[in-house]
């Protein structure tokens, strides 16, 4: 026996029925039937765009050694998570025509559909932290090492983590329960004024209140401090102009580097951006139409649960604007035809460089941007190229980050690499 018992109907509610007793009424069959076949598409394109990230990205060479890639594996995961488990359970209560699966399957759904959110908001609380760092260290000048891989798996692996632990709070005993609203769904549900008051203040600031204070403030903090701005200030000016004239070097060059260099942050900032306010811009409505306000209608508890089932899809969508990403999933699924690896420019690694190109691709030297076309130039070339590298290193921390560390730039429009020195 189920422990919500029998459910009524949305047209036998007396007029002034409570809220809790409107979450616990049910639409007609045919309405019931729409809904789940709608909600059981989205949530099958949403999963199907979900895997397709995750694949794409971890099977292309070019895309996985991309650091911040691999933070959108991770962020595909709880998509992909609830979208999967909604659309399993919108299909079986389909063909059964009522909530089916008793107790066991409502708390697996809550906890499926709790972790989607959880984990979606908290992971991109912890991009947007690794974002902050690269834009402060960027506009003071300082040298910015990208995460390695093994990291950004660590990092990401414990805040899932920690999302599949808010997500099985409902199992707790505390003052909240999983419950089908309106027959329709699972999720964590309140059933009384304490209840509310726990939703309120507890669950929702968990799952995703704190990551989004969170990344408001890093938001914030990058106005307050201009971290976007691209024109350099008189104080980086002078010192570069007193680095260049200890070099050699003309001093529009270093500034165009730099420039770039900003530039380069600005569009990851704003890509990684797009994600997170695609990912609000979903839920707070969604979330208000199906937990927090009484609809005149059953057609509003149906738009604010498509919209919840369609966001694993809109995040997929936001995702493959990044020519690498967007790229990697075309060859995944015509099975590598572009063969867009085979035109990489030939590039000379640097021993031992850990520094990575804002955009990805791994640190390389080219010996005065010709080293794919002039690997056989003589020797003499080549050590006075090594030594202005070397020479580049020895000066200070702040101008070596501007303007003397080794960078790789992408072509997207023609997929292929080539390795630039400062």
């Amino acid at each position: 026996m189920d422990s919500w018992g029998e459910l009524g109907l949305l047209s036998e509610l007396p007029a002034n029925a409570t809220h809790y007793e409107f979450t616990r009424a049910m639409p007609d069959l045919i309405s019931r039937k729409i809904i789940w076949g709608w909600w059981g598409m989205a949530s099958l394109l949403a999963a199907g765009a979900s895997s397709s990230i995750m694949a794409g990205v971890t099977a292309s060479p070019k895309a996985r050694s991309s650091a911040f890639n691999i933070y959108l594996v991770a962020l595909a995961v709880p998509d992909f998570v609830g979208s999967f488990f909604c659309a399993f359970t919108c299909w079986i209560n389909f063909s059964y025509e009522v909530y089916t699966g008793g107790d066991l399957m409502c708390a697996w759904q809550t906890g499926a559909t709790t972790f989607g959110i959880a984990g979606s908001f908290w992971m991109n609380a912890l991009v947007a932290r690794e974002i902050h760092t690269l834009l402060r260290k960027t506009h003071a000048m300082r040298l910015y090492t990208p995460p390695t891989h093994r990291m950004v798996v660590l990092k990401s692996s414990a805040v899932l983590c920690m999302a599949a632990l808010f997500s099985s709070l409902h199992l707790w005993g505390l003052p909240f329960k999983h419950f089908p609203i309106h027959g329709l769904a699972c999720v964590a549900s309140y059933y009384d004024h304490t209840s509310s008051l726990f939703v309120y203040f507890a669950v929702l600031p968990l799952v995703a209140g704190i990551p989004t204070c969170y990344i408001c403030f890093i938001a914030f903090d990058c106005w307050r401090r201009k971290l976007l701005r691209l024109e350099t200030t008189n104080r980086i000016q002078q010192a570069t102009k007193g680095s260049q004239r200890m070099r050699g070097t003309s001093e529009p060059y270093s500034q165009q580097r730099l420039v770039q260099r900003r530039r380069q942050a600005r569009e990851l900032t704003l890509y990684y951006s797009r994600i997170f306010v695609a990912v609000l811009v979903i839920w707070v409505p969604a979330t208000i139409c199906l937990l927090f306000i009484r609809l005149p209608h059953v057609w509003g508890m149906f738009s604010g649960g498509l919209l919840a089932h369609l966001q694993g899809f809109v995040s997929a969508l936001v995702c493959l604007t990044k020519a690498d990403v967007r790229e990697a999933v075309i060859q995944l699924y015509t099975c590598g035809s572009l063969n867009s690896e085979a035109r990489r420019s030939v590039v000379v690694p640097v021993p031992g460089c850990n520094t990575m190109d804002l955009r990805g691709s791994h640190c390389f030297h080219d010996a005065g941007r010709r080293a794919e076309t002039r690997l056989d130039s003589n020797n003499s070339q080549n050590s006075d190229d090594s030594d202005d590298v070397q020479g580049a290193h020895s000066q200070d921390e702040r101008f070596q980050a501007a303007t003397a560390h080794v960078v790789v730039s992408v072509d997207d429009d023609a997929s292929q690499v080539g390795a630039t020195a400062t």
